[in-house]
C-alpha cells in the first residue's frame, strides 16, 4: 500500500472527514534531546506544545515516533519512559535490533545519558558502555511501524522513505529557511542536514506547515511544491507567559541571575549570529556614551550557541563595563517575571522564522523592539516599535524613545498584551486539524 492511496482507510459514506476523529502519528524525535535536560531550545518547546495540543484535542488520536536515526528513536523511547503518561503509551518504534532487545540499547544509553551528566569522567566503564553502544547500534534497523494512519506528520526531521509508513498522507514541518539563507551561522553538517530535510519532501504528494508567511514565502524558493500544499499555522507563547504582578516573585529571580537593582531593557536568545547582538550592543554603548540611558542597563538572557565568540569580544568594550548582564541560561518558569520587570524587550533579529520571544514578551505586557524583517511585522504588527536591523541610529532612538517615556512605554504594553491573545496553541492545533481534513479531502478527491 503507497501514501495518498484512498483505498488505505476510506472514510465512511456516513462518516465525512470533516467529522471523522483522526489518527495522527507525529515525529518527535526532537523529544530524544530532552532527557534529563533543561536546556531546551524553541524547536523542542514547541514540538512539546503541540504534541500536548494534540492529545488534548477531542478531534485527533494522537501517537508518536522517532524516526529521525536509531539514536534518536532510542533516546525518545527513554525520554517518554522518564517522562511517564500520556506519552509512554503512545509512543510508536520505528527501528528494530537485529541482535539484541531493544530494552538492551535503551539500558545502554541510560548508562551514557548518566556519564554525560557527570561530565564525561574517563573509567574503564565509560569506555566499555561506549564502546558497546558504537558496536550494537550497526545491529539497528529501521522497522515499518504497526498500524495504518490518517496523516504522518513529522514536527522538524526529514521525512522517512516510504515504506516503512502507511498513511494516506505526509506532512512536515518547516520553521524557517535559515541554514539556506545564512548557511555561514551553521556548520556545515547542519546546513547539510538541513537539505536532507528539504530533498525528503515529494513536491506532488506531500504537505508542509510553515509557521509564517515569511518561511512559506523562503520554503517556495527552494522547494518547488505548489503553494496550495503549503499551510500557514502559526505558533503561540505557552499559557505560563503572563504579566507577574509579585513584586517579590520579580526580585527573587532578578537576584537569583545577578541582575543589579534598578531598570533595564532585556533580550532573550541563544547567543548566537543571526540574534544580531554584537549590534544591540554597539547601539546600547552609543546611548551610554550620550548619557541617554541614565541608570539602565542591558540584560541579555540566554545560553552560549553557536560562533558566540563576537558577542563576547562585543561584550569587552570598556563603554559597557558594568551595564550588561548576560545571565546565561535562563528557566522557562523565571522567564515572565525577567520579561515583565524590564523597561522593554529589545530584539534587533536578523531573521525569525516566527519569532517566539518577541510573542512571549508581548504575552507578558513589555514593550517590544524589534526588526521589521522576515516574519516579526507578521508576530508583532503595531503592537512594537520596528527598526531596521541594520540602523544604529534608528535602534538608538527606538531604546531611547520606550526608556523616556512612560506614555509611550504603556500605550505599547496595552497594544502588546491585546495582540498576544490572537496567538494560543489551542488555535494552532484547531488550524492543524482543518489542515488535516483539507489534505484528506484532497487526497479522497484525486484518487
Amino acid at each position: 500500500m503507497t501514501i495518498g492511496d484512498a483505498r488505505l482507510h476510506p472514510p465512511s459514506p456516513h462518516e465525512p472527514y470533516a467529522r471523522q476523529r483522526l489518527k495522527i502519528l507525529y515525529d518527535a524525535s526532537t523529544f530524544g534531546s530532552g532527557i534529563g535536560s533543561t536546556l531546551r531550545g524553541g524547536i523542542f518547546r514547541v514540538v512539546d506544545r503541540i504534541v500536548a495540543e494534540a492529545i488534548d484535542d477531542p478531534d485527533v488520536d494522537a501517537l508518536i515516533t522517532a524516526l529521525s536515526s536509531e539514536w534518536a528513536s532510542i533516546s525518545t523511547t527513554l525520554y517518554c519512559n522518564q517522562v511517564g503518561e500520556p506519552l509512554k503509551s503512545r509512543f510508536r518504534r520505528g527501528w528494530r535490533s537485529l541482535a539484541l532487545p531493544m530494552s538492551v540499547h535503551i539500558r545502554v544509553r541510560e548508562h551514557l545519558y548518566a556519564w554525560e551528566q557527570a561530565g564525561r569522567p574517563r573509567s574503564l566503564s565509560a569506555f566499555f558502555v561506549r564502546a558497546a553502544w558504537f558496536a550494537a547500534k550497526h545491529t539497528i534497523i529501521r522497522s515499518p511501524i504497526a498500524g495504518s494512519f490518517d496523516i504522518f506528520h513529522s514536527l522538524f526531521h526529514a521525512l522517512p522513505p516510504h515504506p516503512h509508513l502507511d498513511c494516506r498522507a505526509r506532512v512536515i514541518t518547516i520553521y524557517d529557511l535559515i541554514p539556506m539563507l545564512n548557511p555561514e551561522y551553521f556548520t556545515p553538517d547542519m546546513v547539510a542536514y538541513f537539505k536532507q530535510i528539504l530533498k525528503s519532501i515529494d513536491p506532488l504528494s506531500d504537505w508542509v506547515v510553515c509557521d509564517s508567511a515569511s518561511t512559506k514565502r523562503d520554503l517556495l524558493r527552494y522547494v518547488d511544491i505548489r503553494p496550495e500544499r503549503v499551510e500557514v499555522i502559526h505558533l503561540a507563547a505557552d499559557p505560563t507567559f503572563r504579566r507577574v504582578d509579585d513584586e517579590q516573585r520579580i526580585s527573587d529571580v532578578r537576584a537569583r541571575y545577578g541582575i543589579p537593582d534598578g531598570r533595564y531593557l532585556l533580550s532573550v536568545s541563544t547567543l548566537e549570529p543571526r540574534k544580531n547582538l554584537p549590534f544591540l550592543l554597539r547601539c546600547f554603548a552609543r546611548l551610554l556614551e550620550s548619557d541617554a540611558l541614565a541608570g539602565v542597563n542591558l540584560v541579555l538572557a540566554g545560553p552560549k550557541g553557536w560562533m558566540s565568540d563576537p558577542i563576547y569580544a562585543s561584550l569587552s568594550d570598556q563603554r559597557l563595563k558594568g551595564r550588561v548582564h548576560a545571565t546565561g541560561f535562563v528557566a522557562d518558569e523565571h522567564l515572565p517575571a525577567l520579561y515583565t520587570g524590564a523597561l522593554a524587550f529589545v530584539y534587533p533579529s536578523l531573521y525569525e522564522g516566527f519569532g517566539l520571544p518577541p510573542l512571549e514578551a508581548m504575552s507578558c505586557g513589555t514593550p517590544v523592539i524589534t526588526s521589521n524583517t522576515s516574519s516579526l511585522p507578521e508576530v508583532v504588527g503595531d503592537a512594537g516599535l520596528m527598526v531596521d536591523p541594520t540602523d544604529e541610529s534608528a535602534l538608538c532612538a527606538a531604546m531611547r524613545s520606550v526608556v523616556d517615556d512612560c506614555h509611550l512605554r504603556s500605550a505599547l504594553s496595552e497594544r502588546a498584551l491585546a495582540r498576544a491573545k490572537r496567538f494560543t496553541w489551542r488555535s494552532c492545533m484547531q488550524d492543524h486539524v482543518t489542515f488535516y481534513r483539507r489534505i484528506l479531502d484532497s487526497t479522497q478527491k484525486n484518487a
